[in-house]
């Protein structure tokens, strides 16, 4: 989808045919561990197509996309965004509580066209603080160690300084489609109460765990 966009999303049936092979050959090569013969490929297309033509597309799909065809995930960055967490202070369990929290959170993501722009850094992110603000309570993660927490992803993730403003709206469309999964978004239904400011919030606008 990503190479065919670069092509204006035009193509023909042969091209089609050709970088679905192709894009299979990569998949193939950067997340398994066995490797497959690129005859074995070319013999898929009926040998409408070379293993040199194969190998040629591999090149342009690549260059295409500028080499990135395994960046990491929003669960990537949900994991490392985790480790951040004083973990001498808060039990195992309650940290797969909030992973497995965060990524179903991250999950309702993939079918908004709203994050396309946003990157999965920012969309963890969000996904992270408002589990921590809206799903775990302060009995179970006291203030001390949200502010510890944030002032961790503050001095190790530069990149939040700017993002700040992306994280801020990633957070409220993504409470918007957990509401709408939790209470259904049929024609009629009451719309999702703004959320003032929570009483758990340890930092500023954009920030609050």
């Amino acid at each position: 989808d990503r190479y065919m966009a670069t092509l204006g999303n035009q193509c023909d049936a042969d091209l089609a045919l050709l970088t679905s092979l192709t894009t299979l050959y990569i998949a193939i090569k950067v997340n398994e561990k066995k490797k497959i013969r690129l005859s074995t490929l070319a013999e898929l297309s009926r040998e409408q197509f070379s293993t040199r033509d194969i190998e040629s597309m591999e090149a342009k799909i690549l260059s295409a996309l500028s080499w990135l065809v395994h960046p990491p995930t929003s669960m990537d960055f949900i994991y490392q965004l985790i480790q951040c967490m004083p973990t001498c202070n808060i039990s195992s369990s309650l940290q797969r509580d909030i992973f497995e929290l965060a990524r179903y959170t991250a999950e309702l993501a993939v079918c908004d066209p709203f994050f396309i722009e946003h990157h999965s850094s920012v969309v963890a992110l969000a996904s992270v603080l408002n589990v921590l603000e809206d799903e775990i309570s302060l009995e179970k993660l006291p203030r001390k160690l949200r502010t510890q927490f944030a002032n961790q992803i503050t001095s190790n993730f530069t990149w939040y300084v700017d993002c700040s403003r992306d994280v801020k709206y990633c957070r409220e469309r993504l409470r918007d489609l957990v509401w709408e999964q939790q209470n259904g978004s049929e024609p009629g239904s009451p719309p999702r109460a703004k959320r003032s400011v929570s009483p758990t919030s340890i930092t500023g606008d954009g920030f609050k765990c």
